[in-house]
């Protein structure tokens, strides 16, 4: 049965626009240079995650997450997930994906990076139900996955990734067939269902080795936990920020409490006309 994700996929997005030339698969709003930048090999745009997440989310009910990824890339959530979710992350130049599945953050990223300020800020507003403790902090877990060869399948890596969890297979355990990954989700697309990408096994042995540990924070600008570190309440917004990070000189001045409750953020502060 084929889906109508109009609605759901307006207005016009980034990344060029989507009525260059006619329309590829109208349910979805691709464009045939979707489809060519699909083939070709070129990066893929918001509109190819999107589709490919409405997919997720119309074969998985259960799965919560699978967010406009424009929304999620702008901090402009409307809701945070409340249920076990798979997330698409766009970061300047690069896609990766996120997880909540047993009640615990998991990244998936195909360059195995580092988690970066842009992926702390998106995992803070995604995951805010799971922070604990009285600095909020999120536990995250980086699960190295498959590395991704050349500079333009992280897309397609971060699709396969959510469609091997949706499945119930953890990402690190397989081996995607790259060369087979822009036909196999072209094939997908044209079906509007999404289906395991080409894979064999990984080698076991090396699965439990496959982890780092980080931790994001509610926060600060900055979403890093800083054990120790002194910290103030926006008098405006009344959000808590390291002082460190936003008045690093006042950082060793004694009896700060006299000056910290009238602080305000960068945000907050009037703006000098």
């Amino acid at each position: 049965m084929l889906i109508d994700l109009t609605e759901d996929l307006k207005p016009v997005r980034q990344a060029g626009n989507t009525h260059e030339g006619n329309l590829w698969i109208p349910a979805f709003n691709l464009s045939e240079k979707d489809k060519a930048d699909l083939i070709s090999g070129e990066d893929l745009n918001d509109r190819h995650i999107h589709a490919a997440q409405k997919l997720l989310k119309s074969q998985f009910p259960y799965l919560d997450g699978l967010m406009d990824p424009v929304l999620v890339s702008t901090l402009n959530i409307p809701s945070p997930p409340t249920q076990e979710a798979v997330q698409l992350h766009n970061i300047p130049g690069h896609w990766l994906m996120s997880c909540s599945l047993g009640g615990y953050v998991t990244v998936y990223d195909s360059l195995n990076t580092t988690i970066t300020s842009h992926v702390r800020k998106q995992l803070a507003h995604v995951y805010r139900p799971l922070a604990t403790g009285p600095d909020n902090l999120i536990q995250v877990t980086i699960r190295r996955c498959q590395k991704q060869v050349g500079g333009h399948d992280c897309g397609l890596f971060a699709i396969a990734n959510a469609t091997a969890l949706a499945n119930g297979v953890d990402p690190a355990t397989v081996k995607f067939q790259q060369a087979n990954m822009r036909k196999h989700l072209k094939l997908c697309l044209e079906k509007q269902k999404l289906t395991m990408f080409p894979h064999t096994e990984s080698d076991p042995a090396s699965h439990t080795k496959r982890t780092r540990k980080d931790t994001v924070s509610l926060h600060c600008f900055c979403h890093r936990h800083h054990p120790g570190s002194k910290t103030f309440k926006c008098s405006t917004c009344h959000n808590i920020f390291h002082l460190m990070c936003m008045y690093p000189r006042l950082n060793c001045v004694k009896r700060l409490h006299e000056i910290t409750s009238k602080l305000q953020c960068s945000r907050c502060v009037p703006q000098q006309s």
